[in-house]
């Protein structure tokens, strides 16, 4: 078998399943510490430490609980809702001053008029 052939020949069955089953090994591994527990305490010189890890002999920590589950439907309505209604305040501002101009050229208009018609 030439040099080439051999460079351009797919790898056996047995590599790539071992290939997927360490891939997956190291995904389901990653996953894990999603679910671990959290853990809270200070060291002899004051630092406090989050870890996943429970504290060291003698040291007293407290068990963390994860955050709550976002529900991301709702938070997207939420800021949906609060960006309408920063959007409806923002163009209330502008045609309020849009009129307040409007209102100031008018009335040098007419004072302007009032002071050529004397």
């Amino acid at each position: 078998m030439s040099d080439c052939n051999r460079l351009t020949r797919s790898p056996p069955r047995t590599v790539l399943r071992g290939v997927a089953l360490s891939s997956a090994f190291c995904l389901a591994a990653l996953a894990l510490p999603a679910g671990a527990e959290m853990y809270k305490w200070v060291d002899e010189n004051g630092n406090v430490h989050y870890t996943q890890e429970r504290p060291p002999p003698g040291i007293e920590g407290q068990a963390i609980k994860p955050p709550p589950e976002v529900d991301t439907e709702s938070a997207r309505k939420q800021l949906e809702s609060r960006q309408k209604l920063l959007n409806d305040a923002q163009d209330a501002r502008a045609k309020s001053a849009d009129e307040t101009r409007k209102a100031a050229e008018d009335q040098a208009f007419n004072e302007e008029n009032c002071r050529r018609a004397r």
